[in-house]
């Protein structure tokens, strides 16, 4: 279950400002490096302090992180596009090779863990299991993956928003793609990212698709437009 800025103070919602206030303050003494404390835990106090003042009540996820600080912060907009592309292309190479470990044990029946990804974009863990099917935990960022059954999601599923080029696609060729509790973990479906099954059905069970939808003249989204995203993501 993510950690909300009220769990990481130590409080509960509905808390007062002055609450909020006291419950930082003593964090705040406790994991100060001054006193011995450590340094990382009071950043993650401090920030959530912050948060809870301007009415936030989850910290920033890891996605949101890089998407503001556009991955990288280089000083020239050249700089970035180049890096951003470099990125880009180490995470699609890095999950073709994730195809492939996947697609090798799924031949030979075999169970395996192992992880996939990028430190700058985060890790994913892919699991086989003995019936065959993925389990995905973690946030797919980038790159496209193809399995012969079932997959089993655990994270959200979301494109680079630097660029096109290595859009996020997951294609099931046969068996269902399911997410684990997506609503109560605040999973999302964004920038565009794809979801394939060829032989099988989308079982989301609510959840949340953050895209960017056509609009009309007046600036207003068409329903149409909606409407077709709704009945694209079906609940099962």
């Amino acid at each position: 279950m993510v950690e909300s800025n009220y769990d990481i103070l130590g409080i509960v919602e509905g808390t007062t400002e002055k609450e909020i206030r006291d419950a930082f303050r003593r964090l705040a003494l406790q994991f100060h490096s001054d006193r011995g404390g450590e340094n990382e835990q009071f950043i993650k106090v401090k920030q959530a302090y912050e948060d809870l003042k301007i009415g936030k009540k989850y910290p920033e996820t890891d996605f949101e992180k890089i998407k503001n600080s556009r991955v990288y912060s280089d000083e020239t907009e050249s700089d970035v596009r180049r890096k951003n592309q470099i990125l880009g292309q180490q995470l699609s190479k890095e999950m073709k090779s994730a195809e492939e470990w996947a697609a090798a044990l799924n031949r030979s029946k075999a169970t395996a863990t192992k992880l996939f990804g990028s430190k700058t974009l985060g890790e994913i863990e892919l699991e086989t299991k003995a019936n065959g099917a993925l389990s995905i935990k973690g946030n797919f960022m980038a790159g496209s993956l193809t399995y012969d059954g079932p997959i089993v999601m655990q994270g959200s599923i979301t494109s680079p928003s630097w660029t096109q080029e290595f859009k996020t696609k997951l294609h099931l060729t046969r068996g269902d793609f399911k997410f684990v509790d997506p609503v109560e973990n605040k999973y999302k479906i964004e920038n565009g990212a794809e979801i394939i099954v060829d032989n099988g059905n989308m079982i989301p069970k609510s959840i949340n698709i953050l895209r960017e939808l056509p609009k009309l003249p007046n600036g207003k989204v068409s329903k149409l437009a909606l409407k077709e995203i709704l009945d694209e993501y079906k609940t099962f």
